[in-house]
């Protein structure tokens, strides 16, 4: 019987051959791994102020790190301007075709942003749809329109009500959109496909609905590939691999009739409200707390005001709240049900909008949240990325990682270079295998014991050059390798073809991806980083190729257990077989993987 584990065993050879050609992480030292220091005073965080934007708009993380500004609120904007966290400036980017205020921005899986939707004119009559969705390339810094195909998409907007509709970016890169007009359409769901411009009507919602009214709750996509929707209290699933809406029954224990979804955690729960109905009063009493929808479990929590609608998932778990009518803001530990203010007062025009960036730190309106590491807040010179995916994300522990800094001294021996980690409680974590160093690059491995959260990374040569950048530290954070060693294209992997008769053979994947028509089943092993600590869930990881699902039969440390080298195999669906170049999007605790390009004959 073919299972996760044999082929794991099977690849093993394979893997090293990989491992060694990987030319940038070539082992260069190693060294017995140190014990970490001792804690030393804890690190606060604190606020910095920085330069203000120009103007309102969707604030977007970048894969470089940087953060994109676009648009404005109405009446709209061409305008778009990027930050840089490393220097703390805004600068001018190419502008948009059309002004748009009010619009929806979706970072894709290979690094462009969709900008879709939008308002034209703040002037009765409101016109809300602004025109074609168009497409950023940070590359280039130029926009382009997307030419649409089948429904029109223009009718999905309400011209001149009160409503809009929600969006959600869905694992398989397609966008589901819930229209909230009544007239002329009324309420229903659409399917939008960046990629080709196919507007597709979505399908109908439960029968046990009813008339539906004019509603407009939050899409959230969970980390099973299912979209979450709440709508008249109902709790909707929308499953895009077989394109249906189904209705979700609380357990019986439960007794729930109601459901006000807020935003996911980091373990792929939820923060929620959900409603008992008294019978006696016919009202509906609201308790919230934390809720896994796989398991069916939940958790009430006491402090409810410390999580609001402005609310971001820190790395380290935590939740970052603004109240916007009080000007406060509060962080809330899931694990311990406890909140705290956070110090100093802020006022509204400094708390929207609010990104994490990927250093873990929080950009608000005109100023930045994080701790503070020997000041290197606002004096961190480099950068560190996925040594797979060059991704500027937060890092997984056990990763492997790539350091980059313009000052490193050239022709300097990788044995001379000293990297130490340092975690909000001071503690030290010392970097004990360095895989490669160039003049302006590092390759290192990311210790297993630092926590979760922001950290500083402080490097030098011999001693000497003292210089930081700024990091943050989670369990899951995928990255693929690729054969041109920059993250994109195709990837470092390898095809493992099983008869019918039980007999297997390894293929290069170079020349194209024959899938046969003598029922072979054909397996891709990819590898990666980032991966061998995620949840253990099935359900957790998820394979589109060519936006066909894929089954993930493992994903984890490789077969060899190199350190920091993961692997991952996936079955390719046969209905692939001649549709040439498709894209492979590999999702693992909800976190997609930079997307990697397979020829299939």
């Amino acid at each position: 019987m073919l299972n996760a584990a044999w082929i794991n065993q099977s690849a093993r050879f394979i893997t090293l051959v990989l491992f060694i050609a990987l030319a940038t992480l070539l082992i260069i030292m190693t060294s017995p791994q140190l014990e970490s220091s001792s804690a030393q005073q804890i690190i606060e965080p604190r606020w910095v102020n920085i330069p203000s934007s120009s103007g309102y708009g969707t604030y977007t993380r970048l894969h470089n790190g940087s953060v994109i500004r676009i648009g404005g609120g109405p009446p709209g904007s061409v305008s778009a301007e990027i930050f840089n966290p490393l220097t703390g400036q805004w600068r001018m980017t190419g502008q948009m075709i059309i002004p748009r205020g009010g619009h929806d921005t979706f970072l894709l899986p290979d690094g462009r942003i969709l900008v879709i939707g939008g308002l034209l004119s703040n002037q009765f009559p409101l016109i809300v749809y602004a025109g074609p969705p168009e497409i950023y390339d940070p590359v280039s810094e130029s926009w382009h329109l997307i030419q649409l195909s089948g429904v029109e998409l223009s009718r999905n907007y309400n011209i001149g009500g009160a409503k809009l509709a929600v969006m959600t970016l869905m694992k398989n890169g397609k966008i589901l959109m819930i229209n909230g007009a009544t007239l002329p359409i009324g309420f229903h769901s659409i399917i939008f496909d960046p990629d080709t411009g196919i507007v597709e009507d979505g399908p109908p919602f439960p029968q046990e609905l009813g008339s539906v009214q004019n509603e407009i709750r939050p899409l959230i996509p969970l980390f099973d590939g299912r979209v979450l929707y709440s709508i008249q209290g109902k709790t909707l699933f929308y499953d895009p691999d077989e394109n249906t809406w189904t209705a979700y029954s609380f357990p019986d224990n439960l007794n729930f009739e109601a459901a006000y979804w807020r935003f996911l955690l980091s373990d792929g729960s939820l923060i929620a409200s959900l409603g008992r109905k008294d019978v006696n009063s016919n009202t509906i009493a609201y308790s919230s707390g934390i809720f896994n929808i796989l398991t069916g479990q939940w958790k009430e929590y006491i402090e409810s005001e410390s999580v609001t609608s402005n609310s971001t998932v820190l790395t380290d778990g935590k939740v970052f709240s603004i109240n916007d009518y009080q000007s406060t803001a509060r962080v809330f530990d899931p694990a311990t049900n406890t909140s705290k203010p956070v110090t100093n007062t802020i006022t509204s025009a400094q708390i929207n909008p609010t990104v994490l960036l990927a250093d873990g730190r929080l950009l608000s309106g005109t100023r930045m949240y994080g701790y503070d590491f020997d000041h290197s807040f606002t004096s961190a010179s480099a950068v560190s990325v996925s040594a797979a995916s060059f991704h500027a994300e937060p890092l997984a522990r056990g990763s492997l990682a790539a350091l980059f800094d313009s000052n490193f001294p050239q022709k300097t021996p990788e044995q001379h270079y000293h990297i130490i980690i340092r975690d909000t409680s001071g503690t030290t974590h010392e970097v004990t295998r360095i895989y490669g160093a160039s003049h302006n690059q590092i390759n290192y491995l990311i210790p297993d014991d630092v926590p979760s959260g922001q950290a500083e990374l402080e490097f030098n040569v011999s001693g000497t050059q003292r210089r930081f950048a700024l990091i943050s530290i989670v369990d899951t954070s995928p990255g693929l390798f690729t054969i041109n060693s920059n993250g994109r294209g195709m990837p470092a992997a390898v095809l493992l073809r099983v008869s019918p008769d039980g007999s297997q053979s390894y293929e290069p994947i170079t020349d194209g991806i024959n899938l046969g028509d003598s029922g072979d089943r054909v397996f891709i092993v990819l590898f990666g980083t980032g991966i061998r600590h995620r949840i253990p869930r099935d359900e957790y990881a998820l394979a589109y190729i060519g936006g066909v699902r894929s089954k993930v039969l493992y994903a984890g440390k490789n077969g060899a257990d190199y350190e920091g080298l993961d692997q991952v195999n996936i079955e390719i669906p046969p209905s692939l077989a001649g549709r040439g170049d498709v894209d492979l999007l590999l999702t693992i605790d909800g976190k997609t993987a930079n997307p990697v390009t397979l020829s299939i004959n």
